[in-house]
């Protein structure tokens, strides 16, 4: 197990911005990815007390003999990378979504006087950026709602 001191970034040279880390073992594999909305604060919490982090907190820690970051615009930034690269490293600490699942969107109806919201599983397809959503019908228009609905729905991930 590595000494976390021995790999710990000079406090002056991580930056305060949102962000996303990742912790690799001596193999240079992804252990852990990570986001935060300061990259600084985040990353000083994993070394500022290893006695006092949670117990698979503290194993990855001591696994890990690297850590990297990379800033980004903003915390949905940040969301979407973490989520991509959970995705493609599979890192043994992270919890994965074993079952294949993802995030939960949240389905807002544009069509009505009153728009009104409902949970999906998926976007089963996107509108071009230049249409209006319409209702699904039958000639089969570009925009379809996640959910099961007559209605037409703008889906947008659930944080």
């Amino acid at each position: 197990m590595a000494d976390p001191a021995s790999y710990r970034p000079q406090t002056g040279e991580i930056p305060t911005n949102p962000g996303v880390y990742r912790f690799r073992d001596p193999h240079g594999r992804v252990i852990y990815v990570g986001k935060a909305k300061n990259l600084r604060s985040r990353l000083n919490s994993y070394f500022a007390n290893p006695a006092g982090l949670l117990p698979k907190t503290y194993a990855m820690v001591h696994t890990a003999s690297s850590v990297e970051w990379t800033v980004v615009g903003s915390e949905l930034e940040s969301l979407q990378l973490e989520y991509t690269w959970i995705k493609e490293f599979k890192p043994r600490f992270n919890v994965m979504f074993r079952d294949d699942k993802s995030y939960p969107y949240l389905a807002v109806s544009m069509a009505e006087k009153y728009p009104g919201s409902r949970c999906c599983a998926e976007i089963a397809a996107r509108a071009p950026a230049t249409s209006v959503p319409t209702p699904p019908g039958p000639s089969g228009t570009p925009w379809t709602p996640c959910c099961a609905s007559s209605r037409s729905a703008a889906a947008a991930p659930v944080s």
